[in-house]
């Protein structure tokens, strides 16, 4: 945990990578340890695989449970529990989750206004995007960025 922390005080642009391979060792680490039964992503159904990619690939669309489940092929009842049971969260929060986190990529590498990220994103009001961004990352989108490029701006002399 304090290699984590050191490398994400450094805020270079390969800070989240290693931040991210050490937290992805963690949580393997935590599975394989664990009863995974309950959590079994391995033996995840086919047509979940589907629908995470039918969200990953189309979330700046509106995309309702009823046209995943078209998708998916079942119906709406059955994906969003099986979806609750195998991803620990329902499918309009994945979609959510999914788009605050390409909105942070935006908001940390690109020149856009927070409007047009939240409509590049799939937020249909600026407002929402805004409190589902604070509710989320405990900051509003404006001040992630600022904070975001105040410490990329310093950086330890060996990281530049």
């Amino acid at each position: 945990m304090r290699r984590i922390l050191s490398i994400t005080q450094r805020k270079d642009i390969h800070s989240e990578i290693l931040s991210s391979c050490l937290i992805t060792d963690i949580l393997t680490r935590i599975l394989i340890e664990n009863d995974t039964e309950n959590l079994s992503l391995g033996f995840m159904p086919a047509y979940l695989k589907t629908v995470l990619k039918e969200i990953d690939q189309h979330f700046q669309e509106p995309l309702s449970l009823e046209s995943l489940a078209i998708t998916a092929g079942v119906s709406k009842y059955h994906l969003a529990h099986e979806f609750k049971k195998y991803l620990g969260m329902p499918p309009n929060e994945y979609l959510i989750v999914t788009r605050l986190n390409h909105s942070k990529t935006l908001l940390k590498y690109e020149d856009l206004t927070i409007e047009e990220i939240a409509y590049s994103c799939g937020f249909h009001q600026v407002s929402h995007y805004i409190n589902l961004f604070k509710k989320h990352e405990g900051c509003t989108p404006l001040k992630f960025r600022r904070e975001w490029h105040s410490n990329e701006a310093i950086k330890p002399p060996d990281a530049q």
